[in-house]
């Protein structure tokens, strides 16, 4: 039974993915002793050299997003597609498909692979400030639908897994439908509203059945800066309002030995550079 990790990454004109992948493919190698498969395109491939293994395809953009937070001009193509392509990509019996920003601090990943289930991913999150409660991403669109996060997606190749990437390609392929359907905007594409969607078809709608990874997902979201201060102990850097003083101020806190989702790119730009 082999097992390993595939992470998708292909560059914009604003985000260097394949970078990023690389720095956490070598840790994944120094925490969890198991390989990972990167799958990009030619252009990103020839930023730099490694020695993990590559699978180049053309990158599949799911519209703009902007990536500087609360900057204009900050926008650029989204290449975050091409995950429905797993299945068919992995060399590995038993995959985890991992973010690229995803920051590696401990061995906790690798209880994933003891589920039962053949594909699992996080229900909810933990805002590593503590200022927002996981309710707040529980659910997405207007009908309120279980919300469930791509960020780390484990699947054992089988018939059920096989459906369900299946069902990823079809919600792919009619994201207009599906949009109308759940109610929830068509642009950008969204990996979480597609993996959401395609597990209530494989476990029929029945939402109590629909299983999770049991942690949340620890989260630096995009208005927090993530600051390295050694292997991995990592400073958090936000502003919450200080109902003394009745205005925003700035909070530090330090974490160790956790695995961390770091959304700002920026801050995990300077993490890789270091």
């Amino acid at each position: 039974m082999t097992r390993g990790f595939l992470i998708f990454a292909f560059d914009n004109e604003k985000v260097s993915y394949f970078k990023h992948a690389v720095w956490t493919a070598d840790r994944i190698e120094r925490f969890l002793n198991l390989p990972t498969t990167i799958v990009t395109d030619t252009k990103s491939a020839e930023t730099q050299t490694t020695t993990h293994d590559l699978i180049i395809t053309d990158a599949i953009s799911g519209g703009q997003r902007n990536f500087d937070l609360g900057q204009c001009g900050g926008e650029a193509k989204w290449y975050n597609v091409n995950r429905y392509q797993a299945y068919d990509h992995s060399p590995y019996d038993e995959t985890i498909v991992l973010d690229s920003d995803y920051i590696v601090n401990s061995d906790q990943l690798l209880k994933v692979f003891d589920t039962h289930h053949d594909v699992l991913f996080h229900r909810d999150v933990y805002d590593i400030t503590g200022r927002r409660g996981a309710e707040n991403y529980r659910t997405f669109g207007h009908h309120n639908f279980p919300h469930y996060w791509a960020t780390v997606l484990f699947f054992r190749k089988g018939k059920e897994a096989q459906n369900f990437f299946q069902c990823m390609d079809m919600i792919k392929s009619n994201y207009t439908h599906y949009s109308k359907i759940y109610k929830y905007h068509r642009l950008p594409y969204r990996s979480d509203y597609a993996t959401s969607i395609a597990l209530g078809m494989i476990y029929g709608h029945r939402i109590d059945a629909m299983p999770t990874i049991p942690w949340l997902l620890q989260t630096a979201f995009s208005d927090v800066k993530v600051i390295k201060m050694g292997d991995t102990e990592y400073k958090i850097v936000y502003e919450n309002w200080n109902k003394i003083t009745d205005e925003r101020q700035k909070y530090e806190i330090e974490v160790k030995d956790m695995d961390i989702h770091c959304i700002d790119k920026h801050s995990f730009e300077a993490i890789v550079n270091e």
